[in-house]
């Protein structure tokens, strides 16, 4: 009731509506106060105010629109809902907040709020039991349900379905017999005055409900039950592309030849060229096979591992497109991270192919206006953006929900060619759906000639050739697994002797390969010791110590390449997560500089240090140009690695610190 009326412009009322509350109760005071709001008649509540508050409390609340009254009066008083939740529903422009209901639909069915409410971002939301705990108050409180609401009501069990719906952090679907287990295992933790038992029939007689917000679909194994939002993004991306899909092949207006693809995708630099010619002849081959196939169809697959020349195709399909088309011809690169669409930047410049748009993913979306102020996406209301070739590159970190706002953003009217690039054995997405690796699936069975694969590990051969070993890249074929690594029967097919005689050299430990060493240890505390021990003996190609210091060996490691050495944990906890492991090392190499010059916020000259948010150009960051000396706004992406320096004046006064412990 307070946090309502200091929405509502009424703040002078709380003083005298607190001692209503302790005096008289809660219903009392809500009367007494709304009574003053409706009609300005005075009562024990403003016996304190003078005539000018009273009239700007009642100004406030006649300049709020009719819904906006109605909720402030009838609904949002029983809600323990914070401050912003209740000012972002109370407003007309609710549906900035993801509320896309009139206020009569919200008092008729309050768990609308738990539906739809969306704040700072998508994690900010309001929890089902908040609003159920208003419109289900105890008995021993008194008061009636809000809007009728009865425990087995339909409105509350398909307010409670969303939000473990919205949990499911991978699938884009639970099985209503699942589904309902975690229903009634939430009820059972519910006094007994407030369970209910829902049951599989509730999806069938409440249906047409539950279709606001829910989708049901039977299948062989049960009913499956999707958020309407998923389901609907699933229908637009599969519409979308078996359109695309059902198109003839482009003509073009100027031809490109076999030789075009082959001249373009082999390197003559490559040093692959002249040290494995055959091999790479073989590679190269099939990338232009490759390329010459999937270039005139509408909508084209590029898959492979790393090192198989995914990057290779992309370029040799740009240089397709300007070729037939014309050089001044759009072509525009999206990528799901900004420092996967720097590193395209990058491979486009350095093969002097100018005017290739890349940008990421949401930027495009926000540019066109699909990108609310939250970072959610809009479903509607944006520019659809015509684009002629449209390629997706690291594409198997594209999550159902930001795909879908990606085909809503593009007026595929305009589409010629939409080519989608990556790997769907790394980088999977965060969020649910794994988007690429379905539409793999669904090429390799319908669609085989959109599918371009590329097997050849070029990456692999270099090393092979150089002596450099390759262990690595024969290890993480282990890990991946698709529809091609099964057998006839649907099992795993089974371990090569090759494999089986890499997992031996693993288990038995030591040096594998050039490229890999396997050291095992038997207590939490010995990792720290030990691997700073592998580290510098890798940075001193094993020489023995010396009298330097260990800042000193791991800057002159790094040199001007901060990713020159990785220490890499996928866990935060424990003595082997990043934060023991982070303070272990910088313990060991920089505790000669924090002694004589100290931190800040933790971080000291020469610690190696990582991006962890995006700072595009629309929230670039400060920098400083060494060559100009001058500062700059600049784009950082999440994941870029740097190290730390000193620099201008500063610099040589604390690299003095340093060497004299003075100054």
């Amino acid at each position: 009731l307070l946090k309502a009326l200091t929405v509502a412009g009424a703040t002078p009322l709380i003083d005298g509506v607190k001692q209503l509350i302790i005096q008289e109760g809660q219903e009392r005071a809500h009367a007494a106060a709304f009574e003053f709001l409706e009609t300005g008649k005075d009562s024990v509540l403003t016996a304190g105010l003078d005539a000018a508050e009273r009239k700007k409390i009642a100004r406030n609340w006649m300049l709020l629109e009719d819904g906006s009254r109605l909720l402030l009066r009838d609904l949002l008083p029983r809600l323990d809902l914070t401050l912003e939740v209740m000012r972002a529903v109370a407003a007309e422009q609710r549906g900035d907040s993801g509320v896309a209901a009139s206020a009569e639909e919200i008092v008729a069915n309050p768990y609308l709020i738990a539906e739809m409410y969306c704040g700072t971002d998508a994690s900010d939301c309001v929890p089902w039991s908040a609003i159920d705990r208003g419109v289900l108050p105890s008995p021993e409180l008194g008061g009636k349900p809000l809007a009728d609401v009865e425990l087995n009501d339909a409105r509350r069990f398909r307010a409670l379905c969303v939000e473990h719906l919205r949990r499911e952090p991978k699938h884009s679907f639970r099985f209503a017999k699942d589904l309902l287990v975690e229903v009634a295992q939430r009820m059972g933790r519910l006094p007994a005055w407030k369970q209910a038992a829902f049951s599989e029939r509730y999806f069938m007689v409440d249906a047409d409900f539950l279709s606001g917000a829910l989708a049901l679909r039977p299948t062989d194994l049960g009913l499956a039950v999707y958020l309407k939002s998923v389901f609907e993004d699933e229908r637009l991306l599969e519409a979308t592309l078996n359109e695309l899909v059902s198109r003839p092949e482009i003509d073009l207006r100027r031809p490109v030849t076999a030789a075009d693809w082959s001249s373009w995708v082999f390197k003559s630099d490559s040093p692959l060229a002249t040290k494995a010619s055959a091999d790479y002849a073989e590679a190269t081959r099939e990338q232009a096979e490759v390329c010459e196939r999937l270039f005139r169809l509408p909508v084209s697959v590029v898959t492979g591992p790393a090192g198989t020349g995914k990057t290779t195709v992309i370029e040799a399909l740009i240089r397709g497109v300007r070729r037939a088309d014309g050089e001044g011809t759009a072509v525009l690169v999206l990528a799901p991270t900004g420092k996967a669409a720097d590193r395209a930047r990058e491979v486009f410049e350095k093969a002097s192919l100018q005017r290739v748009e890349t940008v990421t993913v949401h930027s495009f979306l926000a540019a066109n206006g699909w990108l609310n102020d939250n970072l959610t996406f809009k479903r509607r209301g944006g520019k659809k953006a015509a684009v002629g070739t449209l390629l997706l590159d690291e594409a198997s970190m594209l999550d159902l929900e930001l795909a879908a706002a990606l085909f809503r953003a593009v007026d595929w009217q305009h589409i010629r060619r939409l080519i989608l690039v990556g790997d769907p054995g790394q980088l999977p997405p965060i969020g649910r759906g794994r988007v690429f690796a379905d539409v793999i699936r669904w090429m390799s069975a319908a669609h085989p000639a959109n599918l371009g694969r590329l097997s050849r590990n070029l990456r692999q051969l270099l090393n092979k050739v150089d002596g450099e070993g390759t262990a690595i890249v024969a290890l993480s074929e282990l890990f991946i697994l698709d529809d091609e690594d099964k057998s006839i029967d649907g099992a795993d097919s089974s371990t090569r002797p090759d494999q089986e005689a890499l997992i031996a050299r693993i288990h038995a430990g030591g040096a594998v390969d050039r490229d890999l060493d396997v050291i095992y240890w038997d207590e939490p505390e010995q990792l720290a010791e030990t691997l700073i021990s592998v580290v510098e003996s890798g940075m001193t190609k094993g020489a023995a110590p010396s009298e330097r210091q260990p800042y000193q060996i791991w800057r002159e490691a790094l040199g001007d390449d901060p990713t020159a050495f990785q220490i890499l944990t996928p866990h935060r906890g424990e003595l082997h997560g990043v934060e023991a492991i982070n303070e272990v090392c910088q313990s060991r190499i920089s505790s000669f500089i924090i002694e004589r010059i100290g931190t800040v916020d933790g971080i000291t000259l020469s610690d190696k240090v990582i991006q962890v948010r995006n700072r595009p150009k629309s929230d670039p960051i400060w920098g400083y140009d060494a060559a100009t000396r001058k500062k700059l706004k600049v784009e950082v992406f999440n994941g870029e690695i740097g190290t730390v320096h000193a620099f201008g004046f500063e610099s040589s006064k604390l690299w003095g610190r340093v060497k004299s412990g003075y100054g």
